[in-house]
């Protein structure tokens, strides 16, 4: 089971910003874009970290979506398909080569 469409579906339809997967071409106001940076799998029970940046063009705006965005995958453990949620970290981290405040959390969920 891919584990993307599940979390995107649900970022989607809990958010009031767009959620990419990857960088798009007009950058809106406001964003969030998620990705995958550590995959496993042991037992048959999968293991995932994803790292989700939050961008606006204030710093405020960029973190209130980054705690929107921490609350929801708090919660994501009520989807069936989830067993675990943990945050394992963020900060914000700002984009000089975009020209927008970035904020980022990472979450380890189990599968």
């Amino acid at each position: 089971m891919l584990i993307e469409p599940i979390v995107l579906n649900y970022l989607k339809a809990n958010m009031d910003v767009p959620i990419y997967l990857d960088m798009p071409d007009n950058l809106p106001k406001k964003f969030v874009i998620f990705t995958i940076v550590d995959r496993g799998r042991k037992n048959f029970i999968n293991h995932v970290t994803i790292e989700f940046h939050s961008y606006a063009e204030k710093k405020l705006d960029a973190a209130e979506i980054d705690e929107r965005v921490r609350m929801l995958m708090e919660d994501i453990i009520l989807l069936p398909e989830i067993a675990a949620s943990r945050l394992g970290g963020g900060n914000d981290l700002n984009d000089p080569q975009i020209n927008k405040y970035r904020y980022r959390c990472y979450f380890n969920l189990t599968y």
